[in-house]
C-alpha cells in the first residue's frame, strides 16, 4: 500500500507489506523548518515488518550530500548507492543537501535514535530529484500496535554547519545531552595504540608517560594487550579481563605510579567480545548475539540480566580496585540484533537493552567517582550514546590526518558539550618536520590523542609535538569551548574555526585565504594549504602581524600590516597571529 503527502516542497510516500494506518501531520512550521508527526497502527499488537518512507524534493541548486557516516563522500549518490543504518549504537538520523557555497538546501533529521532505521540519500530517475528513503525497523523491535515518531525538515538557507548545528539542539531539547563533561576529558591524552600496540609492558609505559607528561599531556589511556601474555592479533583471550603478569604484575601500582607521575589513568576494554579462549567463555554459553570467525570471539547478547552484571561488575572492579580514572568502553555497535528472543531476557529489543546497560553503568561508576572518564569512538556517537560517555573519539585512521580533520569536524558539530578526540596520531621516523606539523594540527579542533613512542622521538620531531602542545594547551578554552563553525563541507571540511569572545583561531587546508574581521582583538590562522603564502582579503583597520613555523620559532616580530598588503609569506604547517 502507498500514502502520498505533500510537506513543503517535498513529496512523501509511505509503504508496506502490511496492513496498517499511517498518519503523517504537520505539528509546526516557522522560519523555514517544518516538523511532521509519523504515526503507524496495526490491528494488533506484533513485531513490525519494515515500512518505507520516501520524500522526493526538487534538486535545486544541490551540489553536495552529508551524512553523518565516518568518510562518506560527499558526492550525492545516484539511485540509492548509499545507504547507512541507524541505531541506539550507530550513527544517526540525520542527512543534509548542500549548495556549492555550502549553503543548507535540505537537512532532515528523525526523532527516533534508537529504533534500527536504514536511511538511503540518492538522486533518482526519471526526474532527478533528491530522494531520502526511511526503512523503519531493519532489525527487531518489541512487539508494537502503535509507533510514533517526528520528522524534522530544515529548508533554510543558511549555512550547512548551523543547519546541522540547529538539528543538534533540537534533539538536545528532546532530551539528549550530557550536561556533566568533566574538565579532565580535555586533557591532552598519550595513547598506547598505534605506538606499541599489543606489546605493552608496565616498565616500558611509565618510560614514555614520563616524557609524555613533561611534553604536555596528562592522561594515558593503556590499550589492548594488558591482559594478554603474548602478541595474539584477534580476540580470542578476551573477556576474562585479568592483567598479564609478565606486563602488567600489579595494576593497581601501576596506576598508582601514573597518578605519582600527575596523570590520569584509563585502560581500554572490549565490551561485547568474549574470546573462544577465555575462561568466561563457557559461562555465558547461549547468551551470544553472534559469533566473529574472524577475530575467534563471540558477542555478548545484553538482553540477559546477568550478562549485563558481568560487563558492570568488571568496569567497577577496574574503577575502583585498581583505580582507574576512567574506561576506553570498545566495540558497542557490534551489539546488534540476531532476530532470536529467549524468555530469560528482560528486554526485547537489543537496543532497549544496551540502552539500559549504559545508563547502569554510568551510574555504578559515578558512585565510586564523579568524574569518570568514558570513551567511545565513532560509528556509536548518536544522540543517546552521546549522554553516556564524555570522550567521543575519531574511528581509527593511522597516518590519515584528512580523515582525522573531516571526523573531528563532523563530531564537533554532533556532539554537544561532549569532548570530542582525535583519532591516535602516528608519524614515521624520517617524516619531514610539515608533514608531523600537518598530522597534529589537523586535530587542533580535538583532544589530541597521541600515539608515537616519545623516547625514539628526534630533537626536531620533539620540537614540532612541544610546539604544538603548548599552543593547544595555552589555547584549550578557546579550541574546546569556543562556538566552532565549518565551511567548505563539500569540499573535506576546509576551513574550521573557533570563536570564543573577541578572539578566533582558524585552519585552512586549501584557498590560502585570510579575511580579516573588526571584533577580533586576536585573530589566529593555521597554514595546511601546501602553500606558502596567504593572501589577505581585508585590511580595513590598523592590525599588526607576527609569523611562525611549525617547531614554534617566531619568523617574524609583529609589524604592521599595511593596506596594500595582500601576500605574506607563511610556511606550510605555520600560523599568523593579527592583533588589535
Amino acid at each position: 500500500m502507498k500514502f502520498e503527502r505533500v510537506a513543503n516542497d517535498t513529496v512523501v510516500f509511505f509503504s508496506t507489506e502490511e496492513n496498517l494506518d499511517v498518519s503523517f501531520s504537520l505539528q509546526e512550521e516557522c522560519d523555514g523548518i517544518a516538523t511532521y508527526r509519523i504515526a503507524f497502527d496495526w490491528a494488533t499488537e506484533g513485531v513490525p515488518k519494515p515500512v518505507k518512507m520516501k520524500l522526493i524534493h526538487p534538486c535545486i541548486d544541490i551540489h553536495s550530500h552529508w551524512t553523518p557516516v565516518w568518510r562518506r563522500a560527499p558526492f550525492i549518490p545516484w539511485h540509492g548507492c548509499k545507504s547507512f543504518e541507524s541505531r541506539l549504537g550507530s550513527w544517526m538520523p540525520l542527512g543534509q543537501f548542500c549548495s556549492k557555497s555550502g549553503e543548507n538546501r535540505l537537512t532532515l533529521a528523525l526523532a527516533d535514535v534508537k529504533t534500527p532505521i536504514k536511511i538511503a540519500n540518492s538522486v533518482t530517475m526519471p526526474g532527478f530529484n533528491v530522494e531520502t528513503v526511511f526503512t523503519f525497523f531493519t532489525g527487531t523491535v518489541a512487539p508494537l500496535s502503535h509507533y510514533e515518531t517526528v520528522l524534522r525538515i530544515d529548508l533554510r538557507t543558511v549555512a550547512g554547519c548551523e543547519a546541522i548545528q540547529s538539528a543538534m539542539d533540537w534533539y538536545g531539547r528532546l532530551g539528549y545531552c550530557n550536561r556533566e563533561v568533566p574538565d579532565g576529558a580535555f586533557d591532552a591524552v598519550y595513547s598506547t595504540w598505534y605506538s606499541y600496540m599489543q606489546d605493552v609492558k608496565a616498565e616500558d609505559i611509565l618510560k614514555e608517560c614520563r616524557l609524555a607528561k613533561k611534553m604536555g599531556m596528562d592522561t594515558l589511556i593503556l590499550d589492548d594487550g594488558w591482559q594478554n601474555e603474548g602478541i595474539v592479533r584477534d580476540y580470542a583471550t578476551c573477556g576474562d579481563w585479568k592483567p598479564a603478569p609478565n606486563r602488567f604484575p600489579d595494576m593497581r601500582r601501576f596506576a598508582e605510579a601514573v597518578h605519582q607521575l600527575g596523570m590520569k589513568m584509563m585502560l581500554w576494554l572490549s565490551v561485547p567480545f568474549v574470546g573462544w579462549e577465555s575462561e568466561n567463555y563457557e559461562r555465558f554459553e547461549g547468551k551470544y548475539l553472534f559469533d566473529y570467525e574472524e577475530m575467534r570471539c563471540s558477542v555478548l547478547d545484553p538482553r540477559y540480566p546477568e550478562v549485563r552484571q558481568f560487563l558492570i561488575d568488571t568496569y567497577i572492579h577496574a574503577v575502583e580496585v585498581w583505580g582507574m580514572d576512567g574506561l576506553k568502553l570498545d566495540f558497542i555497535d557490534r551489539f546488534k540484533s540476531n532476530g532470536i528472543v529467549s524468555p530469560e531476557m528482560d528486554h526485547y529489543s537489543v537496543e532497549d537493552a544496551v540502552e539500559t546497560l549504559l545508563r547502569e553503568i554510568t551510574a555504578a561508576l559515578k558512585k565510586i567517582r564523579n568524574d569518570i572518564l568514558i570513551e567511545f569512538r565513532q560509528p556509536y556517537i548518536g544522540p543517546v550514546i552521546s549522554t553516556y560517555g564524555n570522550m567521543i573519539r575519531v574511528w581509527d585512521c593511522p597516518e590519515d590526518a584528512m580523515s582525522n580533520r573531516m571526523a573531528i569536524a563532523d563530531l564537533r558539530l554532533l556532539c554537544g558539550g561532549n569532548a570530542v578526540h582525535s583519532d591516535m596520531v602516528i608519524w614515521q621516523k624520517e617524516e619531514p618536520i610539515q608533514s608531523v606539523a600537518t598530522h597534529l594540527y589537523s586535530t587542533l579542533f580535538a583532544v589530541p590523542q597521541i600515539s608515537v613512542r616519545m623516547a625514539e622521538l628526534s630533537k626536531e620531531h620533539r620540537q614540532v609535538l612541544k610546539a604544538f602542545l603548548a599552543f593547544r594547551n595555552r589555547n584549550r578554552e578557546l579550541l574546546m569551548k569556543g562556538t566552532f563553525a565549518v565551511r567548505g563541507i563539500e569540499n573535506n571540511a576546509s576551513y574550521t574555526e573557533s570563536v570564543l569572545e573577541d578572539r578566533r583561531i582558524a585552519v585552512f587546508t586549501t584557498t590560502p585565504l585570510i579575511r580579516l574581521e573588526e571584533q577580533f582583538k586576536e585573530d589566529i590562522a593555521i597554514n595546511l594549504s601546501g602553500a606558502d603564502e596567504v593572501f589577505i582579503a581585508t585590511a580595513a583597520d590598523t592590525v599588526k602581524y607576527e609569523v611562525f613555523d611549525c617547531t614554534g620559532k617566531r619568523l617574524c616580530r609583529l609589524k604592521t600590516l599595511r593596506r596594500n598588503d595582500r601576500l605574506v609569506k607563511v610556511p606550510h604547517a605555520g600560523m599568523i597571529r593579527f592583533v588589535r
